[in-house]
């Protein structure tokens, strides 16, 4: 039995008329910090749409629906990191490998980011997705909070977009990761 929906304007790329709307609804969140994290959400939507040409695959920045703050500082901050002066960054991403998946440190992090990324529920009731896939961390970090609380009810899912398993992308409330391997 198919699902309907009521089709809401912004919602795809095309153009939709009074016609049904696809019965599985995909929602992918990455985030402009480096260069992977949309490439590999961009891949991860043309392989829904050939695996399953009926469905509707929404893919959005994250920082649309974070504060402003974030919007502004979050990625540049990165990029701006990266290309200027990379051993801190090798430096700070090392460190976070030995923060605690679990305490206080953590737990202060966690708190702050979902401060600043309060909107991520607004897109979830604003779209209805069926499934979340998220591509960078932030994203993943904020939806496994949120569903292990119960306030998200879809499965989200993480695709790994780093070189290595670290442990900013593991996070209970995930319903499945994956990490492409290396041709």
């Amino acid at each position: 039995m198919s699902r309907t929906r009521s089709p809401e304007a912004g919602v795809s790329s095309t153009e939709r008329g009074p016609r049904e709307v696809p019965s599985k609804r995909i929602m992918i969140f990455h985030v402009r910090a480096g260069a992977g994290h949309e490439r590999a959400a961009r891949a991860m939507e043309r392989a829904t749409q050939q695996l399953d040409p009926a469905a509707e695959v929404i893919v959005r920045d994250a920082l649309e629906y974070s504060s402003p703050f974030f919007r502004a500082f979050y990625a540049s901050t990165y990029n701006r990191m990266v290309a200027r002066v990379p051993r801190v960054w090798g430096f700070v991403y090392r460190r976070a490998e030995r923060t605690p998946v679990e305490g206080f440190r953590q737990e202060v992090r966690t708190r702050l980011t979902l401060w600043n990324c309060r909107g991520y529920l607004d897109a979830v009731e604003r779209y209805r997705p069926d499934a979340i896939l998220c591509t960078q961390f932030l994203p993943a970090e904020v939806f496994a909070f949120l569903r292990e609380r119960g306030k998200v009810r879809v499965p989200v899912a993480c695709a790994i977009t780093d070189y290595s398993i670290h442990p900013i992308w593991v996070y209970r409330g995930i319903d499945r990761s994956t990490w492409p391997p290396t041709p």
